[in-house]
């Protein structure tokens, strides 16, 4: 579940490391409403509210939930469909659940084409080394090859002959 942010969050995180004389110049805002907002001193009118999701390419929906006009029900009213800004939003969890989806799901070409000879994977091999095969079918027998301790992963499909 993605968590509730305040106007100055928003406002922080649209803006990045901009300073508040940035966001001034890049907005048409004045500095000192824009520090008061980020103080949470103040909170902008829902037309501000626009204007600056305008300015940086941002959800205007979701600049109204966060200056709290409006509140997620009602927003999936209308028929908008909730959506985090940034990725960092989410949980690992939840990117881990939503890369497994792709990945069950299929359908992408990156995951189904085997490598070709100029690959790194198949180019860079002194990170890696075969894995040793067993008498059980274990999960580990379906893989090819293991990194070394300490060595960044590159994976092989196929075991060194």
């Amino acid at each position: 579940m993605i968590k509730h942010i305040t106007w100055p969050e928003f406002l922080r995180m649209i803006a990045g490391d901009e300073t508040g004389a940035r966001i001034s110049e890049r907005t048409n805002t004045p500095e000192s409403t824009i520090s008061r907002w980020l103080a949470g001193k103040v909170e902008p009118r829902p037309k501000q509210v626009v204007q600056i999701a305008g300015a940086y390419q941002a959800d205007p929906v979701q600049a109204l939930i966060a200056a709290g006009y409006l509140d997620e029900s009602e927003a999936l009213s209308l028929g908008s469909v909730h959506r985090s800004l940034q990725i960092r939003d989410f949980t690992d969890l939840e990117l881990a659940r939503e890369i497994l989806r792709r990945v069950e799901a299929g359908g992408s070409e990156i995951l189904e084409t085997p490598f070709d000879g100029e690959h790194p994977a198949m180019v860079e091999r002194d990170n890696v080394r075969p894995m040793r095969k067993t008498r059980q079918n274990t999960e580990a027998d379906e893989l090819c090859a293991v990194a070394k301790p300490g060595d960044t992963v590159i994976e092989i499909d196929e075991f060194d002959d």
